[in-house]
């Protein structure tokens, strides 16, 4: 009996061209929401989760600005700089 397997190399390529869809701009819309208007958070914590953010620097900057919200700390750009660099996550995302 022939068991017929697809060759390793054509596994990786297949994976390779299956991309989720996603928009970076719409990723980069609720990030820079959330850091202009922290009462943003309430709205939508029971809606998005990192999972749902394509790139791995938002998905970081995400999780970043949860720990924020769950400390009643203010989210801003200083404020999230601090919580990254504190996690060792800095470079992670581009700074």
């Amino acid at each position: 009996m022939n068991d017929i397997s697809a060759p390793e190399q054509y596994d990786l390529q297949t994976a390779a061209l299956k991309v989720p869809p996603h928009s970076i701009e719409a990723e980069q819309a609720v990030l820079g929401g959330l850091m202009l208007d922290n009462n943003a958070w309430e709205r939508v914590l029971d809606q998005v989760s990192d999972g749902d953010f394509y790139r791995h620097d938002h998905r970081l900057i995400f999780r970043a600005i949860a720990k924020l919200a769950d400390q009643n700390s203010p989210i801003d750009v200083v404020t999230l700089a601090e919580q990254l660099d504190k996690e060792g996550q800095t470079s992670q995302v581009g700074g």
